[in-house]
């Protein structure tokens, strides 16, 4: 099982945080996969499916007042090092990585 952190933040027009929240979860690889397959878009281009990036489960924009909400799924690196090749292998998978 894989540690990972699921983050929910809201912003408003001026790109000040407004509201956010965390929550620690473990998925298998598969259930990983299942998650971010139609994601696309990770913390950095060109994605290298470091440790250090995250990617994007869904961002909103919200045009009345401005603000935008966004959910990211984030690698926890408080794990033995040899579950790190999944968080690259599934960023590959899906094709975060090219």
């Amino acid at each position: 099982m894989l540690k990972l952190t699921k983050c929910w933040a809201q912003y408003d027009d001026d790109g000040e945080c407004i509201d956010d929240s965390t929550d620690d979860i473990e998925l298998s690889f598969r259930d990983l996969i299942d998650l971010i397959r139609y994601c696309h878009e990770s913390s950095c281009y060109p994605s290298t499916g470091s440790i250090n990036e995250w990617v994007y489960l869904s961002r909103d924009d919200d045009y009345h007042n401005g603000g935008q909400t966004e959910e990211t799924l984030h690698y926890d690196r408080g794990q033995p090092e040899r579950r790190a090749k999944y968080w690259r292998k599934a960023f590959e998978y899906v094709g975060i990585v090219r």
